[in-house]
């Protein structure tokens, strides 16, 4: 599938933005096509603004030096639990750096979702005993928990995509 036809779907699933209203004055934008660049910009067309705003900003996505692609790639290793960071990056050719910083973006999505929807910790779902290893492991057992909650390994991609879609909400094609 073409990077276009990737960020279609996304589209499509509510992942990325298919039009965009301007945040300054209300008016309709476009996509603002730049040679060289893989994702382009949004731009008011009313003759007095023409204000640009990036075409991730707003998503997900956004404040990311991957593509759309990679990072789906990367929810999939981290949906799954495959491999340590290092084999990660081995098989995606990204960098640790960035394989953590979007493992811990998912892991906001879990806490977030566990703020909006408290649900009761049975005894026995996490260690009570603190890691003192990891420097938020608040963020990690909300993790296990939010994981807890959905079983089936398989469903943890479902998801953590379907929630994401609902905390990043992007503007619908009418």
């Amino acid at each position: 599938m073409s990077d276009n036809d990737f960020d279609a779907w996304l589209e499509e699933l509510g992942l990325l933005h298919a039009k965009r209203t301007c945040k300054q004055c209300g008016g309709r934008t476009t996509l603002k096509v730049e040679n060289g660049h893989r994702y382009t910009a949004w731009r008011c067309t009313t003759k007095n603004c023409r204000v640009a705003s990036g075409y991730l900003c707003g998503t997900f996505f956004e404040r990311r030096h991957l593509t759309t692609k990679q990072v789906f790639e990367l929810a999939y290793y981290w949906a799954q639990q495959f491999g340590t960071i290092k084999e990660i990056g081995f098989q995606t050719k990204i960098s640790q750096s960035a394989i953590i910083g979007m493992f811990d973006k998912f892991r906001d999505v879990c806490v977030k979702y566990l703020d909006e929807n408290p649900i009761k910790i049975e005894e026995g779902i996490i260690d009570k005993k603190p890691d003192n290893r990891r420097r938020d492991n608040h963020k990690y057992q909300q993790e296990l928990i939010w994981r807890t909650q959905f079983g089936d390994i398989r469903n943890v991609f479902y998801y953590l995509w379907k929630q994401i879609s609902i905390f990043y909400p992007c503007e619908r094609k009418e």
